[in-house]
C-alpha cells in the first residue's frame, strides 16, 4: 500500500514537472511571438518614414530647407 502511494506521488510529481515545462515553453513562445510582432511593426514604421521622406525629396518640398541650410553654411565661409 505504501509503495503504491509512493509510485502514485512520483507519477503526479512527474506530471507536474511536465505541466510546468509546457507552461514555461508556452510563455517563451508567446514572448518570442510578441518580439517578432514588435520588430515587424518597427520595420513597417521605418519603411513608411523612408517612403515619405523620399517622396518629399522628389516633390521638392524639402528643396527650400536644403537651400536655406546651404546658404547658412556658405554664409559662414569667408573668401581668402
Amino acid at each position: 500500500m505504501e509503495e503504491e502511494r509512493e509510485r502514485e506521488w512520483e507519477r503526479e510529481k512527474g506530471g507536474g514537472v511536465l505541466r510546468s515545462m509546457e507552461l514555461q515553453r508556452s510563455i517563451l513562445l508567446g514572448q518570442k511571438e510578441a518580439e517578432a510582432r514588435q520588430k515587424e511593426t518597427e520595420r513597417i514604421e521605418r519603411e513608411r518614414f523612408e517612403r515619405g521622406f523620399e517622396e518629399r525629396m522628389r516633390s521638392g518640398v524639402l528643396m527650400g530647407a536644403h537651400r536655406d541650410a546651404m546658404r547658412r553654411l556658405q554664409g559662414g565661409v569667408k573668401p581668402q
